[in-house]
């Protein structure tokens, strides 16, 4: 579930899954959802201007596994993660399908720790944040958007997924599965985009949190 600034009634995005995550695209139609699952999806000028248009345009048509779509905040590109080459990686693209190209180009001799996911993009669309097992475990890295300066933000022995960026951009979200948490449930983190300051905001034990998104103003989360 994510907030998009001024069209948060056209579609959310959601994934399920764990060792092999599905893309599900709900376009609310009539204040129905209807779901499209292993592609990615991308709404016509039409369906932006009314959510009760059921315009859909497929923007890949490979049969390869395409997910974790984000829109660039100028509208004009799309980061996803994909494993067309053999392992996850972040690719970007146009926002109409054209030029999809890999930016993070992972360790392809490492397959099992060369998952780059979750890729979501600075506010001022110069940076892209996303986790990747690298180092043998998930964590969050901040790269430019043409793939250079690769920099692992968190490191900790902890596993951190789902990057988020704040709207002001000083801060990231992101949640952090199994230990510290007895129970293996994820708590959300938030800390500073260097990495500093990493703090637990929910510390729960019996709940599972995941994928934040924050407010356009930048004091909720969903």
């Amino acid at each position: 579930l994510k907030y998009l600034p001024d069209k948060i009634e056209m579609r959310y995005v959601l994934l399920i899954g764990s060792l092999v995550p599905i893309l599900v695209y709900f376009g609310f139609v009539n204040g129905f959802f209807n779901a499209f699952s292993n592609a990615i999806y991308g709404p016509s000028d039409d369906e932006i201007q009314s959510s009760a248009k059921t315009n859909q345009t497929r923007l890949i048509t490979h049969g390869n596994r395409d997910f974790y779509p984000d829109l660039s905040p100028d509208g004009t590109k799309i980061a996803f993660s994909s494993d067309r080459d053999g392992n996850f990686e972040i690719y970007t693209m146009n926002a109409d399908g054209t030029n999809q190209t890999n930016i993070s180009n992972s360790d392809h001799d490492k397959p099992m720790h060369s998952i780059d996911l979750s890729p979501d993009w600075s506010p001022d669309g110069t940076k892209i944040a996303f986790s990747s097992w690298r180092d043998g475990h998930s964590e969050i890295y901040i790269m430019n958007t043409d793939g250079t300066n690769q920099t692992n933000i968190t490191n900790t022995q902890y596993p951190e997924e789902e990057p988020s960026w704040s709207p002001d951009g000083t801060k990231i979200a992101y949640n952090v599965p199994g230990l510290p948490n007895i129970n293996y449930m994820r708590d959300i983190w938030i800390m500073d985009i260097d990495g500093s300051n990493q703090k637990n905001i929910t510390n729960t034990n019996n709940i599972d949190e995941r994928d934040p998104s924050w407010s356009p103003d930048g004091t909720k989360f969903v």
